[in-house]
């Protein structure tokens, strides 16, 4: 289950239904969560690397409403080998919801079309519905429930995080005391980034909580200034933060940057960009402990 980055999100006033529309230009990357299914036993969900774990909600969710749809009890044990941290904008609870979906329907030989798949997701959580998009990229519009597939040139990128992460709602009821219009065009950046444009990708590549995270995290500015000394071509939030994205025209640049992060104590990854879809495989062994 991969990490999102959101490389724009625009954010609208509540509607009818209570949420926040949102547009957003949203890319799956090469750092993944892994599920592992074994069917045996009481149902049950255990976590595996917890140095950044919260309790695995979205994980027990997605399985109930996967349960209670087709109508079969919960069996068996998931396991979750977590890498991507949390409450840190990079969708590692999401991803795990999709996963989560995708690994009991094939283990329960149940037949559900995509579209199926995006409705029980939505029940979880707005962004699940983007992890069944096949080109691991995606204009997202809506609550969540409007996904574009797009197709990207491979972006090289670091992932960074500083020790305090936001909450999604608390980001949310932040931007309802003071909304925030960014301008920006998810269709437009895509465009920018596969004509190669970084004039553009500068302009539009913003993220209207950019404020919020730099007043509830401070240390993202700091991520976002080391990143910016470190030769990126673009940095920005991603989804309600904290975590920053920075763009890198190269390996070694981006290899530099995430050496320079970690020197300052903060968690620091390189990554690519996917073009394709998370998938299910038959494991041939298990995970210690």
């Amino acid at each position: 289950m991969p990490a999102k980055v959101n490389l724009c999100l625009k954010i609208c006033p509540r509607d009818e239904s209570g949420y926040h529309p949102l547009e957003s230009l949203m890319v799956m990357t090469s750092l993944y969560d892994e599920i592992l299914y074994e069917p045996e036993g009481k149902f049950r969900v255990e976590v595996v690397g917890k140095k950044f774990s919260e309790e695995p909600t979205t994980i027990l969710r997605a399985a109930q409403v996967l349960s209670q749809s087709i109508g079969l009890p919960l069996r068996g044990r998931i396991r979750l080998l977590k890498r991507i941290p949390d409450r840190s904008g990079f969708g590692g609870g999401s991803g795990d919801a999709a996963g989560t979906l995708l690994v009991l329907v094939k283990a329960w030989a149940v037949r559900a079309k995509k579209r199926e798949l995006q409705e029980m997701g939505r029940r979880v959580g707005s962004d699940v519905p983007f992890f069944f998009t096949p080109t691991g990229a995606a204009i997202v519009s809506g609550t969540g429930e409007r996904v574009e597939p797009v197709r990207l040139q491979r972006l090289t990128m670091v992932l960074s995080r500083g020790k305090r992460g936001i909450e999604t709602a608390h980001a949310f009821r932040l931007w309802d005391r003071r909304p925030s219009d960014v301008a920006t065009d998810p269709k437009e950046l895509a465009d920018a980034i596969n004509r190669g444009d970084a004039m553009r990708l500068r302009r539009l590549a913003v993220n209207a909580f950019q404020e919020i995270v730099a007043s509830e995290a401070p240390e993202a500015l700091e991520l976002m200034e080391t990143l910016n000394r470190c030769g990126a071509i673009v940095v920005v939030v991603t989804g309600s933060g904290s975590g920053v994205v920075g763009i890198f025209s190269d390996g070694p640049s981006a290899r530099s940057a995430q050496a320079r992060l970690e020197d300052l104590g903060f968690w620091a990854v390189v990554v690519h960009s996917l073009r394709r879809g998370i998938s299910v495989m038959k494991a041939n062994a298990t995970w210690k402990r």
